[in-house]
């Protein structure tokens, strides 16, 4: 069960780590996509400069989450709920209650785990591309979309009261593992869906309990 449980999240976020150690040079297809990119309307440019200027005046938050892990070959999905938090320069807290307890530290270097009896465990150090992995995680649980523009095509839609960002890999090896990432939000980042290659589907619903804004 454990492991399962593991899996859950890690499977949100490790799907990245064999294919993305840094950005590559483009081939046809990339270099295509990021002339597309570069060419959006001026609307979804400014909405997306809001989104990232708003995300970068947080120095911290807290909440918590209700996920569901819809994995193709299973008939019921994998349902987890927990707490994150989130410091600026530090990282990403992620942590798991139930249905059982598992913790996740995510930094721009990498990515360590503690188990439900509080040990520390770091099952990712040796994976190609973690710091990578946990880079573009924090991203898209932060909305800081400056990372994320090297490796995905971002395109906005909506307001910055009601907004929708729809993630496409700009590489080959990225789109092998995961087809798109949606975030939807109003203030705060409130669903994430995760729609990946092979037909897993993964459903975050986030509340944020608390937040400091950075002094002006």
């Amino acid at each position: 069960m454990k492991k399962i449980v593991i899996a859950s999240f890690i499977a949100s976020i490790s799907l990245f780590a064999f294919g993305a150690t840094e950005p590559q040079k483009a081939d046809a297809k990339s270099e295509s996509k990021a002339s597309s990119a570069a060419s959006v309307p001026a609307n979804n440019a400014a909405l997306l400069a809001q989104l990232s200027a708003r995300s970068k005046a947080i120095q911290s938050l807290q909440g918590h989450f209700v996920q569901q892990k819809h994995i193709a070959v299973l008939p019921v999905p994998l349902n987890s709920t927990g707490k994150f938090e989130f410091e600026q320069g530090k990282g990403v807290d992620w942590e798991t209650l139930t249905p059982v307890r598992n913790a996740v530290h995510l930094t721009p270097t990498g990515i360590s785990f503690e188990d439900d009896k509080g040990k520390a465990q770091n099952p990712a150090a040796q994976q190609a591309g973690v710091e990578v992995v946990a880079k573009i995680f924090m991203g898209v649980i932060t909305g800081e979309l400056d990372g994320l523009n090297n490796y995905f095509s971002v395109v906005a839609s909506g307001s910055e009261k009601q907004w929708k960002l729809l993630l496409t890999p700009r590489s080959a090896n990225l789109a092998a593992y995961i087809q798109t990432i949606e975030l939807q939000g109003s203030e705060f980042t409130e669903q994430l869906d995760i729609a990946e290659a092979n037909g897993d589907k993964t459903h975050i619903a986030f509340t944020t309990d608390k937040v400091v804004r950075k002094a002006e």
